[in-house]
């Protein structure tokens, strides 16, 4: 797969992304500089409190449809190379769960 990217992974790894950015403009406040939106940077300003209180439901939903695609990639990844889920798309995933606990 060296020059050809699996359809279905490009997909699920641009819902993921999709996702991510949704979160920064219509759930953190402040919103991060767009290149430093990620997992981990996203984590960091909920636990913090920099985000939108009135929406909460909403941003757990984002981050559920995250989970889902992350997952989506992972599983994607491994049945491609025969290997353990990639550690980005676990990243993402185990984040992403952590957070929707934490918010409640």
């Amino acid at each position: 797969m060296s020059g050809n990217r699996n359809p279905a992974l490009v997909k699920a790894t641009k819902g993921y992304h999709s996702q991510e950015k949704l979160i920064n403009n219509y759930d953190l406040d402040p919103q991060l500089v767009m290149s430093a939106v990620s997992p981990l940077s996203i984590n960091l300003a909920v636990r913090s409190g920099n985000y939108k209180t009135s929406n909460k439901e909403e941003l757990k939903d984002k981050l559920r449809k995250a989970v889902h695609f992350a997952t989506e990639a992972a599983n994607i990844h491994a049945a491609n190379i025969h290997a353990d889920n990639d550690s980005a798309h676990q990243l993402r995933i185990n984040t992403y769960t952590a957070l929707i606990t934490y918010l409640g």
